[in-house]
């Protein structure tokens, strides 16, 4: 088993997990692969768990949907974009939504 820790000094705001097996392969696989720990590997590090829960939704979401990687990718883009477009607006501001229903029904038609 290979110990991982992150250099003292290290930037980044996400301190270290405690490690645990789960978290060790995690940031053992970063290394590996891409020669340093993500932060996003940093994110889910405290809750494995977690992550593996929603890999899994996400993977049976996917394939329940008929969507290929390339569909899921461009969906995934087009929402971050539409939540970062959405949460950068105040409420009354013009094209901030006016209910949830509305979004929906968008969402549904395909016009979101």
């Amino acid at each position: 088993m290979t110990t991982v820790v992150a250099p003292a000094g290290r930037p980044g705001f996400l301190s270290d997990a405690e490690l645990d097996d789960e978290v060790e392969r995690l940031y053992t696989a970063d290394l590996e692969g891409q020669g340093y720990v993500a932060h996003l590997t940093r994110v889910w590090a405290p809750s494995p768990e977690a992550l593996a829960v929603l890999s899994y939704l996400l993977k049976r979401s996917t394939e329940g949907a008929g969507l290929d990687q390339r569909q899921r990718a461009v969906l995934v883009a087009a929402s971050a974009a539409t939540w970062a477009t959405r949460t950068a607006r105040s409420p009354g501001e013009p094209g901030w939504p006016r209910s949830r229903a509305t979004r929906r029904r968008r969402a549904l038609a395909g016009r979101l």
